[in-house]
């Protein structure tokens, strides 16, 4: 048998597509299964030679072609779901065995239209087994403040979801993802089955290494530097936490230098009292981790209407390496922290003050956070990496590997 493995968003070392696909290439191998890899037609040449993979989707997942609100979902599902659907007309095989699988690591309701358009086309009967790892909602679904009810549209789910749904007998199709609120709303508007893992989360580096590197920052902002996770609000946020603690140590990534300097520039001119030191533009995963762990605390202000139904990356990673984290309530991440499984605290609300008076507190516990944090990181690596991943979808899907390995 062999896993395709659609990874439609990779085309450099400096994004999660890389680093994961190097964690479900690197499981697949110990697992004993063969696999094919499917990137992006700009894939940089060394990771096309590096997992012998195929360069051949013209757009990443999340492309964005129509920026009209009223036609957007439905015309980014056609126009992206028809490429990705002509793309596995032209490059997978004809034919699958009975345990051959289809795997989408970065899925929405668009890839499973392609899927069900790629099946349509081609007749390819019977379907091979298909897992779509969602992990995040669609943007334009709106989720409740306290996150009981979601508005969106089943169609765009339920069309795929009725086409690979079978008559009796187990699902060759399942959905997957890390958030038990996330898989109920999809198993709820597509019909399918959804199963609920860990993240395939990059553990670069060794978890005793990671704790004995030399903890010289205090605030750790790392990560995409974007407006949902706190970008605009960054300058009031160090200002408030400076005011409260002033001559910490922080950590800041940016993407472009004109960030660094005009964030600079507003915390200067407002008599900020820290010490910042940057990481600018994307970063390497070895770079970016050898970053991480300098910190003795990270803090996520990313906006929980976002993250309600979402998983965070830097989280999982932050647990991964033992590090406390200050993240928003009503969130994915505020469920890790409330149900025992990561340290750290949460702020109720998202504005300047609660953020800060949030990390100030975790700054004057930090003993007792970080003890926490070293002791649930093993667990968190063990249920958060790709073979875990792999092995669980195998499961579900009948799919036979090396059961002997843990």
């Amino acid at each position: 048998m062999t896993v395709h493995i659609l990874q439609h968003g990779l085309k450099n070392k400096v994004t999660h597509y890389y680093s994961e696909t190097a964690e479900y290439t690197a499981a697949l191998k110990v697992l004993g299964l063969d696999y094919v890899v499917y990137v992006h037609q700009n894939c940089e040449a060394e990771i096309v030679q590096e997992f012998n993979a195929k360069p051949v989707f013209p757009y990443a997942p999340d492309t964005l072609l129509d920026s009209n609100p009223v036609t957007q979902e439905m015309s980014q599902y056609i126009t992206l779901g028809e490429s990705f659907a002509d793309t596995l007309i032209n490059n997978l095989p004809k034919k699958f065995t009975a345990n051959d699988l289809i795997y989408v690591p970065y899925g929405s309701q668009n890839e499973a239209y392609a899927l069900m358009r790629w099946l349509q086309k081609t007749g390819i009967y019977p379907f091979p087994k298909i897992a779509i790892f969602c992990h995040r909602p669609e943007i334009i679904w709106q989720t409740s403040e306290d996150r009981t009810q979601t508005v969106a549209s089943p169609t765009f789910w339920r069309w795929p979801g009725h086409f690979f749904r079978p008559g009796k007998g187990p699902s060759s199709t399942y959905l997957v993802t890390c958030s038990d609120r996330l898989a109920r709303v999809l198993n709820k508007l597509s019909e399918l089955p959804a199963l609920v893992t860990g993240l395939a989360t990059s553990l670069a580096m060794e978890l005793e290494r990671a704790t004995a590197h030399p903890k010289n920052i205090d605030v750790g902002l790392i990560g995409t530097f974007r407006p949902e996770r706190g970008s605009t609000s960054m300058a009031a946020i160090l200002l408030q936490i400076d005011q409260v603690q002033s001559g910490l140590t922080y950590l800041v990534q940016t993407t472009h230098e004109t960030e660094k300097q005009s964030l600079m520039t507003e915390l200067n001119e407002r008599g900020f009292q820290g010490h910042m030191e940057f990481a600018v533009g994307a970063l390497t995963t070895m770079a970016y981790t050898a970053q991480m762990v300098r910190c003795k605390l990270l803090l996520l202000p990313y906006a929980p209407p976002r993250y309600a139904l979402r998983s965070s990356g830097v989280l999982s990673e932050a647990a991964s390496y033992g590090i406390p984290v200050v993240v928003p309530g009503q969130t994915w991440m505020a469920d890790a922290i409330e149900s025992g499984r990561v340290s750290g605290m949460i702020f109720a609300k998202f504005n300047t003050h609660h953020i800060a008076r949030a990390t100030v507190a975790s700054l004057k516990n930090l003993a007792t956070l970080r003890e926490k944090a070293l002791a649930l990181a093993p667990a968190w690596r063990e249920q958060n990496n790709a073979q875990s991943n792999l092995k669980a979808i195998f499961k579900v899907l009948k799919i036979p590997f090396k059961s002997s390995v843990t």
